[in-house]
């Protein structure tokens, strides 16, 4: 996904305001814990890019007597209605 967003922004030669910027985001989980991810373009040379996956948050939902139940719908209801606003 981090890749398709920098090939709809080189085109335009804008590529390079992607460099080390969070633009994409994934959530993983099992029956007990939650990772959140986000991933970002650095550029090597001109026209090379790595991509790199960088650790927001990860939690576990059965401890903390269901403190945390939420935290990742919160996190991703707040991607859709804040972020993704903002970078439109």
């Amino acid at each position: 996904m981090a890749r398709a967003v920098v090939e709809l922004f080189r085109p335009g030669k804008r590529d390079n305001e992607l460099h080390r910027q969070i633009i994409t985001f994934s959530a993983s989980h099992d029956y007990r814990t939650v990772r959140i991810y986000g991933y970002y373009p650095v550029i090597v040379e001109k026209k090379d890019m790595q991509y790199y996956r960088h650790p927001i948050h990860e939690f576990n939902f059965t401890a903390s007597e269901g403190n945390e139940n939420w935290t990742a719908y919160r996190f991703t209801k707040d991607i859709y209605d804040l972020w993704m606003p903002a970078h439109l």
